[in-house]
């Protein structure tokens, strides 16, 4: 078991079926944000200085899902995406069953209706092809910095156990 360096956190060193990276500059308390990910059974490893890598629970069908999605809203958007991040029952642990859907929330740029429009096509696509649902939640990054917003329910929910992927 190896020792993170910038967190003085245990980390596992042998990660498979690994998803999603969270980069350490991006939160505000790193510590804070890596125990809200234990708390749903995520394993951390490290990779190079400043990435830690999760492994999430998710059959590999999902995997594979969610990683085509992922992949595909990248190189559509680049740099139209903000941060995609994967919440809800199947990042609790215990919680999901085999028909709960996949919550994705896209954060974007500029909430457009041809971008919204084209995020839930590929969904759909995808939906198809691996027999899952996966739901995206799309919002714009301003919602995040509105303090109407921040205080709602739903966005507290999101800032409390969303996963970065």
């Amino acid at each position: 078991m190896a020792i993170c360096p910038f967190l003085q956190f245990p980390l596992c060193c042998s990660c498979y079926n690994i998803l999603a990276i969270v980069s350490l500059p991006m939160y505000p308390s790193y510590t804070g944000a890596l125990q809200r990910t234990m708390n749903y059974g995520i394993i951390f490893t490290m990779k190079e200085n400043n990435i830690i890598i999760a492994q999430l629970p998710l059959s590999k069908n999902d995997r594979q899902a969610v990683e085509e999605f992922v992949q595909r809203l990248r190189i559509e958007f680049l740099d139209g995406i903000r941060e995609i991040k994967l919440f809800g029952s199947k990042i609790r642990k215990g919680v999901s069953t085999t028909k709960s859907d996949i919550d994705i929330l896209v954060i974007v740029k500029d909430n457009k209706n041809f971008i919204t429009n084209k995020i839930i096509d590929i969904a759909f696509e995808i939906n198809l092809k691996y027999d899952i649902y996966i739901s995206p939640r799309i919002l714009p990054e301003a919602v995040f910095k509105n303090t109407l917003w921040r205080a709602t329910p739903f966005i507290q929910n999101l800032e409390k156990e969303a996963v970065a992927i």
